[in-house]
């Protein structure tokens, strides 16, 4: 492992007491970072943005030239999404922002060094077989300009409504997809044939939120291979948690829709990325607890971390990257900054019940369907967050199924 930059005495003390097997080594230039890396292959480089002669930015672009699997975390102080933006689009593994909290450190740097624990034996066994590293450089599509001047109009005091419904007019294709979400049973709001009616029936902040969905869609259709049982799932799994969130916590109903629209969103990515991923998203869309590990073996990421950092890429909030990057977890680990405890908690654990309903309804993927009382065994958390019960997830089951009957895909 390399770490660049004068880091902070609490990250190195980490590394050491909690994994002292692990070589570390240290350096403060960019430049003699960049000779290490093309000297080694580290299983995980800590870089600091600012560091001298090359920036931490300036490194990894360098670094994925030759490296394009070798995980890279950005330190930074830095919260703005130009600059969030430009890390993700060149390929940074993950950020750590600073200040570097014990708490922070054990968040961010955990799931980072167990992989690296997790991945040695098949990094031998690849050697054997004389493999390449087969991680590359996934296109994490940038936040799109009418998203930007979207999000600077609503967080003006008084934002001109016509002003916004003008700048999604402006894009014919964006316009048609927002209508068309806008449309979904989930709000039984009629007709939607407009973009007015869209943002009378959404509201402000629920109308962003869908042109951002909806931009995203547009642009990962571009960028990505968009499977016809992909869209139909996600469009099914926004539909169920709606109705489920109605049922449980109708304050988060509108979150939940979007979180059910969004959660696997580097999915086409990746199967544009990786041929071989297509015998590997089918199980990603059901659901099975072990899809995380099984693609980081064998990609040296996951759908669930990309998707993490499209979505904050994009200027989501918490309550919807934390739950994306935990979706396929049984446990939920909320870290100590993050406020939205509660909501993260629902949206986390009524994603999960959905994920187990468009299972049994047939809009997922190929993973064997669990019994409720079986998925009440293994996703005991998200049980007890929703304190749901075997009778009411085949009430569930019975509400889902006739509202996806009269869906459109």
């Amino acid at each position: 492992m390399l770490i660049v930059g004068s880091t902070h005495k609490d990250l190195i003390h980490y590394i050491e007491t909690n994994y002292p097997k692990i070589k570390l080594e240290q350096t403060l230039d960019g430049i003699e970072a960049l000779e290490r890396i093309e000297k080694n292959d580290y299983d995980l480089i800590i870089c600091e943005w600012d560091i001298p002669n090359m920036n931490g930015y300036e490194l990894l672009l360098n670094v994925r030239k030759i490296k394009k699997s070798m995980p890279f975390i950005m330190i930074t102080k830095r919260t703005d999404k130009d600059s969030l933006v430009l890390a993700i689009k060149a390929g940074v593994t993950d950020f750590i922002v600073r200040p570097l909290t014990p708490q922070t450190i054990e968040h961010k740097l955990k799931p980072h060094i167990e992989k690296i624990k997790i991945k040695q034996p098949a990094q031998k066994t690849e050697t054997a077989k004389g493999k390449s590293d087969n991680m590359k450089d996934i296109d994490i599509p940038p936040c799109p300009d009418i998203i930007l001047r979207l999000s600077k109009e609503t967080k003006k005091q008084t934002p001109n409504l016509k002003e916004i419904v003008h700048l999604i007019k402006e894009d014919v294709a964006l316009s048609a997809t927002v209508i068309r979400f806008a449309n979904s049973p989930v709000y039984g709001s009629g007709k939607v044939s407009t973009i007015e009616r869209a943002l009378h029936v959404l509201g402000l902040k629920n109308f962003s939120n869908m042109v951002i969905a909806s931009a995203l869609h547009n642009v990962v259709k571009n960028v990505g291979v968009v499977t016809e049982i992909f869209w139909k799932h996600s469009l099914a799994t926004a539909t169920v948690c709606g109705y489920l969130a109605k049922q449980k916590t109708p304050e988060l109903a509108d979150n939940a829709y979007f979180l059910g629209l969004f959660h696997d969103c580097s999915i086409p990515l990746l199967l544009k990325r990786f041929k071989e991923y297509e015998q590997t998203y089918c199980s990603a869309l059901s659901n099975p607890t072990d899809i995380v590990e099984q693609e980081d073996a064998a990609y040296n990421t996951n759908h669930a971390t990309v998707g993490c950092l499209i979505s904050k890429g994009w200027g989501m909030e918490a309550t919807m990257y934390e739950t994306i990057r935990q979706h396929h977890d049984i446990k939920l680990e909320i870290p100590k900054n993050v406020k939205e405890v509660n909501e993260i908690s629902y949206l986390w654990a009524t994603l999960q019940l959905s994920e187990h309903l468009c299972n049994y309804l047939g809009v997922s993927g190929t993973s064997i369907l669990q019994h409720d009382e079986d998925w009440i065994t293994t996703h005991k958390s998200a049980a007890n967050i929703l304190m749901t019960s075997v009778e009411e997830i085949a009430e569930f089951k019975e509400g889902t199924s006739s509202l996806l009957d009269n869906m459109i895909y």
